[in-house]
């Protein structure tokens, strides 16, 4: 073999030789920014485990900070009676409303006026009619006018015209059988109210009281006979009966107070 064919034997081998030099650092340097890599996402992969669990941990804190302080104000005596009275006026609101609901048809096509549900409730309006225009007259001329009936003592049509009194100081256009249709649903208002406090008297619980007055403001029977329009004794006498029974209760639990006092 010639020395020329020798040197570009040697030539090519240390090309070679270079290449392979060539690709081992270029396949090392590979390797190492591969392990770097893998490095850094391992490592950012437990920065974000970290900052997860870092979120979840705040979260749990802030969760049970709010829940302590929610409790401590839910226990609080202020807050309570807010809850019951809002609650008591939602009850108020949904059964005078279910009440109310017949009041359109309540208005006679023909005149415009508001008419009873029922037929002694007429026979109440007609005696307020006649004791807002003056004093009642002797004897009923449209009950057995030979008998000179006298007419029936009742408490709706003074109390239909005590209320017509009242609401004209508000509204001055109100009228006489307007305030007879809605008076049913007064008193039903105000005979809830009487109801819950004496209840709560007797049980000393709040929650007791809400429920109980809840049932009676949706009970069938009740509910007829306090719809607007059903203006007879019944809303009247239910109400007194609440009332007197809640003044008789006060009354005992006064007296009682007192005697241990004096023990």
């Amino acid at each position: 073999m010639s020395e020329e064919n020798k040197e570009s034997h040697i030539e090519d081998s240390k090309v070679e030789d270079s290449k392979i030099q060539n690709s081992n650092i270029e396949g090392s340097k590979i390797e190492s920014s591969q392990i770097i890599d893998s490095s850094v996402e391992e490592s950012q992969i437990k920065d974000s485990k970290i900052f997860n669990q870092h979120i979840v941990k705040n979260h749990k804190e802030k969760f049970s900070y709010y829940k302590d302080k929610f409790l401590e104000i839910a226990k609080t005596k202020k807050f309570q009676i807010i809850v019951v009275a809002v609650l008591l006026l939602a009850i108020i609101i949904l059964s005078s409303s279910i009440r109310l609901s017949n009041l359109p048809l309540l208005k006679d096509s023909t005149t415009g006026e508001y008419l009873p549900l029922a037929l002694d409730p007429f026979y109440f309006l007609r005696i307020a009619e006649l004791q807002l225009e003056g004093p009642l007259p002797i004897a009923d001329v449209m009950r057995y006018p030979s008998l000179q009936v006298e007419f029936t003592k009742e408490i709706s049509s003074s109390a239909i015209l005590l209320l017509y009194k009242i609401g004209k100081i508000f509204d001055k256009d109100i009228t006489l059988r307007f305030m007879d249709v809605i008076s049913p649903v007064i008193f039903f208002i105000l005979g809830l109210v009487s109801f819950f406090f004496l209840i709560l008297l007797l049980t000393a619980s709040k929650a007791t009281a809400l429920i109980s007055s809840f049932f009676l403001a949706i009970v069938a029977p009740y509910l007829y006979r306090t719809m607007a329009g059903f203006s007879d004794h019944e809303s009247i006498g239910m109400f007194a009966f609440f009332l007197s029974m809640l003044i008789y209760v006060l009354a005992i639990k006064s007296l009682g107070g007192k005697n241990e006092k004096t023990n």
